[in-house]
């Protein structure tokens, strides 16, 4: 019963399915990697078609991983992902945007833009997908943070703030 067939790993994700925003870079391509290594069919999202696709070579040969393109701030090409994710098991909000402005140098604009990506684009997409049924029972929501949230680091107020 040492053989590899019989073990079962504590954290495998086999025969579940992982949407990962923000897959194009970053935290978001290191998780999306990570869950196809576990198992994982991954449906991984970014604005980036390039950098999207670089990710989806790195993935775990053997499943049918999907690639899809959309701003998550724009909510017809939201709605083109949650069409294209099929049923979920969990879903990793790790898309992000970031940016150094000193507050005496702040503009409503580009606030609205942090928020829009950070903080009201996840909700809006859990919320989608819960309104279509896409998540399964059970299914795992992962909105990831940053120490930025706690900490006091000059021009970075307006991405703490979304964090």
């Amino acid at each position: 019963m040492n053989d590899e067939s019989s073990f079962q790993h504590p954290f495998h994700l086999r025969g579940k399915t992982v949407l990962v925003t923000g897959a194009s870079s970053g935290i978001g391509r290191a998780v999306a990697v990570e869950c196809a290594r576990a198992g994982a069919r991954v449906v991984i999202n970014g604005r980036d078609a390039a950098r999207l696709g670089d990710t989806l070579a790195l993935l775990e040969a053997g499943l049918e991983h999907v690639a899809c393109v959309a701003d998550l701030t724009d909510p017809p090409q939201m709605a083109r992902l949650v069409a294209a994710c099929g049923e979920l098991d969990g879903v990793v909000h790790a898309a992000g945007v970031h940016g150094v402005t000193p507050l005496r140098m702040l503009r409503q604009s580009f606030m609205q833009t942090v928020l829009d990506a950070n903080f009201l684009a996840p909700l809006m997409l859990t919320q989608q997908l819960l309104a279509k049924k896409t998540l399964r029972n059970g299914a795992s929501l992962v909105f990831m943070s940053s120490i930025a949230a706690h900490t006091g680091t000059v021009g970075v107020g307006p991405y703490s703030a979304s964090k």
